[in-house]
Order: structure tokens, then C-alpha cells, then sequence
């Protein structure tokens, strides 16, 4: 079985660790302190708190896990809430709502499995009272500590700001919770966590995970992986996959799975021949990605940022014939805001390296 992996669901087997992070963030759950765990989308910060998850479990420390992508309205958001923490508490839904919310019974309502809770408020004023409820008893006495995760946490504008001060107003109380925020679009949690006009302005330390993977560690991997499942990959091979994928958490995973299924003895021109393949497939993709920025110098200026020429003086726009150079910051907001491109240690780079090779062979 091809033994790498491309998906959220977590597999330890398949999790590449980066130890220094690890052990950062630990120490910082470990003192109580809430966290903004950022990344770009597909960096890796999901399986990067699902294995904390696992390793604070193992100090006896549960976690609660909400997607807040998939989570519309508040109500929902209760009732998922209260759901996991049921699970933990090895509650059935019913059984916990009568423990901890006797007087809102007919408030909730139980699937006909007994395993899906709903919350349906008779006002508005009990969405808010529930919620704040639902948060607090979440620090049971007989708890060594929770953790809650909340993913996609700039999806937490939508909720509001009434939704932000409860939340506030309960983690200013707990004292064995920690809340991880894990957000992938920096400027709304900015907005969320480090702007003075939000209720949780600075109820958070900020960790950036936006680095790539430890070149040791993913060269371990990626050989362990071929020798475990009986292949054999040679060690240029390897260096070719970890250069074409610049050590970015998703492409070591695809660039590796394609070359596993290419053949059983792998040398460094069967990397590149797969690198092609992949290419030669997602040209359509690639080439309507670039229409789609609806500029004329789109593709000029992800040149540019491909090539590590990116500049905005008159030298580099005369080469590259931009004639309108207030335009072209116009376009880098834009290519930022699709997540085409990013800053990373004071440069931009294009996001998808396939995407980025796609371009320089143009």
C-alpha cells in the first residue's frame, strides 16, 4: 500500500514531526497559555495540532475539536460543542444535557440514534446564555485540563462580536482550559486577536507554523517510507523530490505518492519524469488559475516571483514591460488574497511549487 497520504484525516504513520515546533507549543499549553496557531491552507497545521492532541492525551489531557469552516450559526456551534464534550465525559447526548443543562431540557433535542444533539432556543437571549453555559462547564472538577481546538478560526467573524466576548469573558475565567486557534488567513485573524476594537484583542499568543518541514526529517521519511513498503529510491532521488516540493508539508506527500506508484526502484530521472506527468495534468487547471486573475501582467508578475526576481523598481518593470506599476500592487494583494502567492521570511513565493515550476516552463 502506497504509504503516503493526502487528506485531513490525521495518520501518525504518515506525519512528518517537526520536533522544535513541537516542544514549543507544548511549553506553551503547558503554562495555560491560549494560542493562534497560523498557517497558510495546506501547511500542515491540522495534523500538527492533531498530533499535540494525541501527545497531550497521553499526559492525560482530552481535546475538543470544531471545525468552524463547517460550522454556520452559534446554535450549531453549541451543539457541537456540547456533542464532544458528551464523547469525553462518556455521556450520551441526553445524559449530558440533563446533567449540566436541566433547566434548558426542551431546548435540545436528541437524534432518533441518540448520538446528534440539536439546539433549539425559544429566544435569542438563550443562544447567548447556552452558549456561555456550554463554555463554562467545560471545566468539570473531576478534569485534568481540556484543550479545545478550533479550526479555521477566522471563521469566527460570522459569529459576531457577542460571540467573541463570551468566549472572552469564559477564558478570562478558566483556568485548566486552553484554546488553540488554528487560522490560515492572516489578516482576519489580525483583525480577530491583535486589533484593540475585538473583544479577543490579545486573549492569545500568536505561533506562526508558516515554515517548511526540517530538511533532516523529510529525507528520513521519504526513505523509510520507500524501504518499509519494498521499494528502493536512490538518494538524488530523494533530494529531487525535496527540491522540487520545497519542503512544503502537501507536496512531499503528492510528489512522493506519485513517484511510489511510478515503479519499484526509483533513480533521480524518474522523479523528474513524474514531476512532468503531474504538469502535463494540471495544465488546464494551471492555465485557467492564471486567466482567472484577470490581469494582464498576472502572468509577468508570477514570472517574476518564480524566477526571485520580484521587485517594484523602475529597473525590473522596464524588463518586464509593466507599464503601470501602481497596478501591480493592486495584483500582489490579489494573488495574496487567492493564496497564489505568500510572504514568507520577507519575499513572496508562489504557494503550490508544482504550480510554480508549472510557471517557470513557460
Amino acid at each position: 500500500m502506497n504509504p503516503f497520504y493526502i487528506g485531513r484525516e490525521f495518520k501518525k504513520e504518515a506525519f512528518i514531526d517537526r520536533e522544535k515546533e513541537t516542544e514549543e507549543v507544548m511549553k506553551m499549553i503547558e503554562s495555560s497559555n491560549n494560542i493562534v496557531l497560523y498557517a497558510p491552507r495546506r501547511f500542515g497545521k491540522t495534523w500538527f495540532a492533531r498530533n499535540l492532541s494525541e501527545l497531550m492525551k497521553d499526559r492525560g489531557i482530552d481535546s475538543v475539536w470544531i471545525d468552524m469552516f463547517s460550522t454556520v450559526t452559534v446554535k450549531q456551534f453549541i451543539s457541537r460543542l456540547n456533542e464532544e464534550r458528551a464523547k469525553i465525559l462518556k455521556l450520551t447526548p441526553l445524559e449530558y444535557v440533563r446533567k449540566f443543562f436541566a433547566d434548558h431540557l426542551s431546548s435540545f433535542s436528541v437524534s432518533a440514534a441518540g448520538i446528534g444533539l440539536e439546539f433549539k432556543p425559544s429566544s435569542e437571549a438563550e443562544i447567548w446564555e447556552i452558549l456561555f453555559k456550554s463554555l463554562m462547564v467545560l471545566e468539570t472538577s473531576e478534569s485534568n485540563g481540556l484543550i479545545v481546538f478550533l479550526d479555521e478560526a477566522q471563521e469566527m467573524a460570522k459569529m459576531g462580536k457577542q460571540f467573541e466576548g463570551i468566549l472572552r469573558t469564559v477564558i478570562q475565567h478558566q483556568r485548566k482550559t486552553v484554546y488553540i486557534f488554528l487560522g490560515s488567513r492572516n489578516s482576519i485573524i489580525e483583525e480577530i486577536f491583535f486589533k484593540k476594537e475585538h473583544p479577543l484583542f490579545k486573549s492569545a499568543i500568536k505561533y506562526d507554523l508558516s515554515k517548511y518541514l526540517p530538511h533532516d526529517k523529510t529525507e528520513e521519511f521519504i526513505k523509510t517510507s520507500f524501504v518499509n513498503s519494498g521499494k528502493a529510491i536512490s538518494n538524488s532521488a530523494v533530494e529531487t523530490i525535496i527540491r522540487f516540493s520545497k519542503l512544503h508539508p502537501l507536496y512531499v506527500q503528492l510528489i512522493s505518492s506519485e513517484v511510489w506508484n511510478f515503479k519499484d526502484k526509483i533513480d533521480e530521472s524518474d522523479v523528474r519524469e513524474c514531476i512532468s506527468k503531474l504538469l502535463e495534468r494540471n495544465d488546464y487547471f494551471f492555465r485557467n488559475q492564471i486567466e482567472n486573475i484577470n490581469s494582464k501582467y498576472a502572468l509577468a508578475v508570477l514570472k517574476m516571483i518564480a524566477s526571485d526576481e520580484f521587485s517594484y523598481s523602475a529597473e525590473t518593470q522596464i524588463k518586464w514591460e509593466i507599464k503601470s506599476p501602481a497596478s501591480i500592487s493592486k495584483l500582489v494583494d490579489n494573488l495574496e488574497e487567492k493564496e497564489i502567492i505568500l510572504k514568507v521570511n520577507g519575499k513572496y513565493v508562489i504557494e503550490d511549487p508544482i504550480f510554480e515550476e508549472f510557471i517557470k516552463r513557460m
